[in-house]
């Protein structure tokens, strides 16, 4: 589920971690039907759009576009990772994809709340700061679900807990 939070910040980096991963047998272990996102077409198709993503996830005539599409590119990386893990069982693995998009869909919800907020105070640099923000949170969280989960669940709160603070922050006279 810590995938999922780092998912929810940015939906193609954790789906490349986490298939790398698996591609080197230093991950998880894949079920066989999700076997294509081991592909190396898949993970070149994963670094295009990832590169996409972050441009176009930036510039002022796009950066809509690209927020309303990870309504639904969020929660489809969360489930895709969620239903291809071998260890989950048939009863928990609905529990488990759905507890996957719901952190997505929170956390996406929060990322989009936080550049509305910080709109006026960095005058058209918010999504740049969101987004560097969230670009580097999901790399760490990410890395660290795998080798110390742990410490990963703990950046994942530190994000979360680090967006709500700039989100309810007072901004010089703005109340």
């Amino acid at each position: 589920m810590i995938l999922a939070v780092a998912v929810g910040l940015s939906p193609y980096i954790p789906l490349l971690i986490y298939s790398g991963a698996a591609r080197l047998e230093s991950g998880p272990e894949i079920r066989p039907e999700f076997d294509f996102m081991m592909s190396w077409e898949f993970l070149g198709i994963l670094l295009v759009v990832i590169g996409l993503d972050i441009i176009l996830g930036k510039l002022p005539a796009t950066a809509a576009y690209v927020t309303r599409l990870g309504w639904f590119t969020k929660p489809a990386a969360a489930a895709l990772i969620a239903a291809s893990y071998v260890d989950a069982s048939a009863p928990h693995l609905i529990v488990a994809i759905a507890v996957a998009i719901g952190l997505a869909v929170l956390v996406h919800g929060g990322q989009v709340w936080l550049i509305g907020r910080l709109r006026k105070v960095l005058k058209g640099f918010e999504r740049v700061a969101v987004g560097a923000y969230s670009e580097l949170g999901t790399v760490l969280v990410a890395v660290f679900a795998f080798l110390a989960p742990a410490l990963g669940a703990a950046l994942a709160a530190i994000m979360v807990a680090g967006g709500l603070f700039l989100g309810f922050r007072r901004w010089n006279s703005e109340t």
